[in-house]
């Protein structure tokens, strides 16, 4: 007998887990002020209608010079289209409270999604949930997968166009991410 398998519409998800990171932690959440006129959408605290769509984003530059290489790294190992100009990223930074979620949603086509894990408690906080493209081909249900192992100061990259979401924080303890998007034309 032989048995062979193939995995016909895998879709990648990259984890990069930042190193230095007790160095890092305290520079990235120093450039975020979420205490001023960022906006409480109903669901958490982020600052993106505040600096989400501007080009380039105030504090790209601090962020790129603490996690730019290693980005790159990642990005040319897995082969990833070369994203050109850094300063077209889209970056911002939201907080969950206690009952603090975000719904379901993508960020279209032509980008990669990041999500940055500042502060998150793998003990008392859920990682990104991702929406699979296409419905469980046996029985026809939505599949959603929790990222595994994912600690604080681990990037998760993957295909924009995915849906995904945040569950609510259960927690007192904060969760903070910082997001963002990578053009890819």
């Amino acid at each position: 007998m032989t048995f062979g398998s193939l995995d016909l519409f895998g879709i990648p998800v990259h984890k990069i887990s930042l190193p230095n990171w007790d160095e890092l932690k305290p520079q990235l959440l120093e450039m975020i002020d979420l205490d001023g006129d960022e906006c409480k959408n109903n669901t958490c605290t982020t600052d993106f209608f505040k600096v989400g769509n501007v080009t380039p984003h105030p504090y790209l530059e601090k962020w790129w010079k603490l996690i730019g290489e290693p980005l790159e790294d990642v990005w040319q190992k897995v082969g990833l289209p070369r994203h050109g100009d850094y300063t077209k990223f889209q970056l911002w930074t939201q907080r969950y409270h206690c009952g603090d979620y975000h719904g379901l949603h993508n960020h279209g086509f032509g980008n990669i999604s990041g999500v940055l894990h500042l502060e998150f408690n793998p003990e008392i906080h859920t990682s990104t949930m991702l929406q699979c493209p296409y419905l469980d081909p046996l029985y026809g249900r939505v599949l959603m997968m929790q990222l595994p192992d994912v600690q604080e100061g681990d990037i998760i990259l993957f295909p924009a166009a995915i849906g995904h979401e945040s569950q609510p924080n259960a927690s007192n303890d904060q969760r903070t991410i910082m997001s963002f998007n990578i053009p890819i034309r």
